[in-house]
């Protein structure tokens, strides 16, 4: 027995699919199933029988589009076992307009031309007489003359990836170029950021848990950013096939990468406004949903929002990728064989100036203490090499002999006497850094998909 609700919403997603998706390009595997003859007839009795059917399908057309490109990207999975793609093929968004962000057509129509292709490649039929597998490689083969990248799941997903091409949730065709765009986006979202992201009536607690991905808006784009710092631009090469070595991402491409990383550490970034801090401090009445404990940045105590937890794990999602120590040995590596390219003593220095250097406030102060309690970590890390230590332990003693002589403000006079002797006293480091287990700062989830806990444990509760 069918639920009469379920086929409503079958019916719906079927106008939908059959508008998003001309006939010639339906998956065979959709069509052909047991479901499709009454997804059909549902959609065209809601046409007929219902006025507002088309406009609620047209409400449901943004999800329906999100889960489609999830839905291709799942099949493809399936029978490919690895996930490829290249950000230079998806489809940018407009997001500036005088100062708002227009988010009116923020999902592509349709689907890319990797999706046609694998759609093609799967279960495309070679035409008679030609032997399949010749005709699944010319397939191939034109796609990547078209100047189209393929890149595996393994070589993309983990932050110490070193293609710069493939990221997970990034934006834009340019991995480097996009991250100032999207920070700016990022500034026009916070300054219009209030008691407007809220229904009538919703509790202004929520704001903390609706702050989280705003502030946090470029985490995935930093990601991608530095893996062009140490990166290697490579494909599948095969004996003969023609296709180029692995090259060294250019030095103009790792410096502009490097230079906006840095950036998205300066102060003025990560300071919250002490309007927001106010309206975020809002108290709880009635019971907290899990979402409110693993997607909220951690509070000053009961509901009191804290703004130097913020920037903590801003600091801290920027400097991850970027300190990596596979990443860091690359940097080191790559210099050591040509001097052209970045070096990780020219790494270094620029982000020490750019925390440590740049500090003016508390927040300043805070990027700093992660940056140098990063460092410290990153040195004793099994991943990192001799040499790579060697040189991050030196410049964590000039920083503290630097610090211990510092006088002047109070505040940052005790802050850095404290940094030094941390820094100065191994025992002090290795008692630091196990408050920092399992993870200080505690960083709330973000990722869209590829985590299920929030689904089984808030979702699925039972009251």
């Amino acid at each position: 027995m069918y639920d009469p609700m379920w086929i409503f919403v079958l019916g719906a997603l079927t106008l939908m699919f059959n508008a998003a998706t001309p006939k010639d390009l339906q998956p065979r595997w959709i069509v052909k199933s047991t479901t499709w003859p009454l997804a059909q007839t549902m959609s065209k009795l809601l046409v007929a029988a219902a006025p507002g059917g088309m406009d609620i399908a047209g409400r449901l057309k943004p999800a329906f589009d999100r889960a489609l490109h999830g839905a291709a990207h799942d099949a493809m999975d399936d029978r490919l076992k690895s996930e490829g793609y290249d950000a230079r093929q998806r489809g940018e968004i407009e997001d500036l307009c005088a100062g708002k962000l227009d988010l009116s057509d923020a999902y592509a129509v349709g689907i890319g031309s990797w999706d046609k292709f694998e759609v093609d490649w799967l279960y495309g039929e070679a035409p008679p007489g030609v032997d399949p597998d010749e005709a699944a490689r010319e397939k191939a083969d034109r796609m990547v003359s078209a100047g189209t990248r393929f890149i595996t799941d393994i070589d993309s997903r983990a932050d110490d990836t070193p293609t710069p091409w493939a990221s997970m949730w990034d934006d834009g065709p340019d991995p480097v170029a996009e991250l100032p765009r999207l920070m700016k986006v990022r500034a026009v979202a916070l300054s219009n950021f209030g008691e407007g992201a809220l229904h009538p009536g919703e509790p202004l607690a929520n704001l903390r848990r609706k702050f989280v991905p705003v502030f946090l808006l470029h985490r995935y784009q930093v990601v991608a950013a530095s893996k062009s710092i140490g990166g290697m631009d490579y494909s599948y090469k095969d004996a003969g096939d023609g296709h180029p070595l692995p090259a060294p991402v250019p030095e103009a491409m790792q410096e502009e990468a490097l230079d906006n990383i840095l950036a998205a550490l300066n102060t003025s970034e990560l300071t919250v406004s002490a309007s927001l801090v106010r309206m975020m401090s809002s108290g709880i009445n009635g019971h907290s949903s899990r979402a409110d404990d693993i997607e909220v940045f951690d509070t000053a105590g009961a509901s009191v929002f804290d703004p130097l937890a913020a920037a903590d794990v801003a600091a801290q999602l920027t400097l991850d990728p970027l300190l990596d120590p596979k990443r860091l040995v690359r940097v080191y590596n790559q210099h050591a064989s040509d001097n052209s390219l970045l070096g990780l003593d020219e790494l270094l220095d620029k982000l020490l100036a750019a925390t440590v250097g740049a500090r003016k406030d508390a927040v300043g102060r805070r990027i700093a203490h992660r940056t140098l309690i990063t460092l410290a970590r990153v040195s004793r890390d099994k991943d990192t090499s001799a040499d790579v230590a060697a040189l991050i332990n030196d410049r964590l003693d000039k920083t503290a002999d630097m610090l211990a002589k510092l006088a002047g403000d109070a505040d940052d006079a005790a802050w850095a006497h404290s940094m030094a002797h941390i820094l100065h006293s191994d025992a002090a480091i290795t008692a630091e850094l196990a408050k920092q287990r399992p993870r200080t700062p505690a960083i709330p989830m973000g990722m869209p998909i590829g985590e299920t806990s929030w689904l089984e444990d808030e979702w699925m509760d039972t009251p």
